[in-house]
């Protein structure tokens, strides 16, 4: 190993000295182009020839003989977060459980079956890292989360519209795992990171908003589940469709201050949850059903994530040059 010192080279660069003998061995001459790779680990890779990145195809067999159908879910699960290209889910059990893998397959995204026999199903990952944007899919995500609180909103004096935000919750959980699984490779390998256009900062603060909007979703499920099942009779609907009102707002306030890093948006919620915890308490102090018990116990837990991207906003993500607060 060599050691060489790094030379100030203008205003922004910085230029190191590369072995003769390796310029010898190379056959190169003052004005050729070499090629620079970042690797992992604060590696650069040296080269003379410009080598289109290619994934590695791996493989994953995943054994179901003598599994319960979760523990299988699970591993199947991982294995697409892990990025293999090809999944062999085989055995001679396989039978028993196929419907479920075979809807599971389907459900993930850009994964497909492309072969099938009596012992075995074998998935392939079609998803092309390059042309997917992480930040138009956590859109999605919050578009989706946002019209499960909505159609929930419009079911207290209207028809149940239960069915259609149950399967939303669906397309949150599936686009969820496309972002996961695409973060995870990026923080392995730089140039996806690079082709995403994320930096560190940037991929765990889409991480962990990703995983804090599933949660959302999750609840905005269940109460939508609870209005539905409510006797309106027996409560104030009024003052229901008010409080969740406001929660719409405070989320609304809190995703904005995500997307344009305008802090003062994101710091709403250290206003909004105080009154909304007490108006929550006040309100099933008038209204005491087990329904508006548990609503009003999901609205804190959706105020509890919102608190926690606000703070992902505010301490994790990179400040824009201009202040916005």
């Amino acid at each position: 190993m060599e050691i060489r010192k790094l030379v100030k080279s203008g205003q922004s660069s910085y230029t190191v000295a590369l072995p003769k003998c390796w310029i010898d061995k190379n056959k190169l001459h003052r004005g050729d182009d070499i090629y620079i790779e970042e690797k992992t680990n604060n590696e650069l890779v040296v080269s003379t020839d410009m080598k289109k990145q290619s994934h590695e195809k791996t493989k994953k067999i995943i054994n179901v003989d003598k599994k319960e159908y979760y523990v299988i879910y699970r591993e199947i699960i991982r294995a697409y977060l892990d990025n293999y290209y090809e999944i062999i889910i085989k055995g001679s059990e396989i039978q028993k459980h196929l419907q479920k893998i075979k809807k599971l397959i389907y459900d993930l995204v850009a994964f497909e079956v492309i072969d099938e026999s009596s012992t075995s199903v074998v998935a392939r990952s079609f998803l092309n890292y390059e042309e997917t944007s992480v930040e138009k899919l956590l859109r999605r995500i919050d578009n989706i989360a946002r019209s499960m609180l909505t159609d929930t909103i419009q079911s207290i004096h209207g028809e149940s519209l239960v069915d259609a935000v149950e399967a939303r919750d669906y397309d949150v959980n599936r686009l969820n795992y496309l972002i996961l699984k695409i973060l995870k490779l990026a923080l392995q390998q730089p140039e996806i990171a690079k082709s995403i256009h994320l930096s560190t900062l940037g991929m765990m603060s889409y991480w962990q908003v990703s995983l804090h909007l599933e949660k959302v979703a999750d609840e905005f499920k269940a109460i939508a589940r609870l209005v539905d099942g409510a006797n309106k009779k027996k409560i104030d609907t009024k003052k229901l469709e008010a409080l969740l009102n406001e929660l719409d707002e405070t989320y609304k306030s809190i995703m904005t201050g995500f997307y344009t890093d305008v802090i003062s948006h994101s710091d709403q919620i250290c206003i909004k949850r105080p009154e909304l915890t007490i108006r929550c308490d006040k309100y099933f102090a008038e209204n005491k059903t087990y329904e508006v018990s548990e609503i009003t116990a999901r609205i804190k837990a959706v105020l509890s994530e919102l608190q926690d991207i606000s703070r992902i906003t505010r301490f994790i993500k990179i400040e824009s040059d201009t202040d916005k607060t």
